[in-house]
């Protein structure tokens, strides 16, 4: 907005600069687009379900590629060993404890799904470990989903 100035002759209107206000045209990083970025880049270590004709016409699918994690992807199992993929999970399934267990597991939280649905991308085994209620029905819903893999 123009500023007047009373001179001797009237009133003149003079430019004045513009008022800036600390405004960032960006805006700050969410925490989802963390995850974002790296679910795309969890997705890109699976490679596609390929389709084939088998002798009779009929297109049929390959069985899936195992997905394995990297670096901090990996999962930590509390007091155990560190997991990479779904081999891995079953192993630690078979040996763990009650208190490991109990660690990953609870009213609410189970840190095994997410990881699996998440990181090595199978929906349909976190979907089975989500209802597990011991070590040994984890277990068997891996089993389960190991047998879709190459």
């Amino acid at each position: 907005m123009p500023r007047t100035k009373k001179t001797e002759t009237g009133p003149v209107k003079t430019a004045m600069a513009p008022t800036t206000k600390a405004t960032s045209t960006s805006t700050p990083p969410k925490a989802g687009l963390k995850r974002s970025a790296s679910v795309l880049a969890k997705r890109s270590m699976v490679s596609p379900v390929s389709e084939k004709k088998s002798s009779t016409g009929k297109s049929t699918k390959n069985p899936k590629t195992l997905a394995r994690a990297e670096g901090s992807y990996r999962f930590w199992l509390y007091e155990g060993p560190v997991i990479s993929d779904l081999r891995e999970l079953h192993a630690a399934f078979r040996k763990m404890t009650t208190k490991q267990w109990m660690h990953h597991v609870g009213k609410g939280k189970n840190d095994f799904a997410p990881w699996v649905e998440h990181v090595l991308c199978d929906v349909p085994c976190a979907k089975d470990l989500r209802t597990a209620k011991s070590a040994a029905d984890a277990m068997r819903a891996v089993e389960k989903a190991l047998k879709t893999y190459e």
